[in-house]
């Protein structure tokens, strides 16, 4: 019994690929924006990340940090604001849906500071999906096939 072809489009890679490759998607695989999130490290010259910097340059009752520190404590904040967003919205997923997933990227929990529990309300409604799909996205929990490379952009320099 055949099952009907299924084409999808990977576009958040940055590894190349090749006719005929199999990509698996599971617990053991992760995508960039995995390693991106959660295991990037920001640290300053002494070794120090962005809250071992604030808890020693906090003294009364003032924060001091200098030009060197500046940067990786405001990288680390990112880091951790878009990580905490990426787990609601798998915490919610693990819930509500199975294997694969359309929806509108545009619904994602937005990266500011309210509180987690609105941010699961926003990641219940990403999770709904959406007809109109402003910014579609394709979630998949299982094994793909490149069957076709449409724009190479390996060579490009940026």
């Amino acid at each position: 019994m055949n099952e009907a072809a299924f084409y999808a489009y990977h576009i958040v890679t940055r590894r190349k690929m090749n006719i005929g490759q199999i990509i698996h998607f599971n617990k053991n695989q992760h995508n960039t924006l995995y390693h991106f999130f959660f295991e990037k490290e920001q640290l300053n010259a002494s070794g120090e990340d962005g809250m071992k910097i604030i808890n020693n340059h906090y003294k009364n009752e003032e924060l001091h940090i200098n030009n060197e520190n500046a940067p990786v404590v405001m990288n680390y904040m990112d880091q951790t604001i878009r990580a905490i967003r990426e787990t609601i919205v798998e915490m919610v997923r693990l819930r509500v849906i199975g294997s694969s997933f359309e929806g509108d990227g545009n619904l994602l929990p937005k990266e500011d500071g309210i509180p987690f529990s609105q941010k699961i309300e926003q990641a219940r409604e990403y999770w709904k999906g959406n007809s109109k799909n402003e910014l579609p996205e394709l979630l998949i929990n299982g094994k793909i096939e490149v069957v076709e490379i449409i724009n190479d952009f390996s060579k490009m320099k940026i």
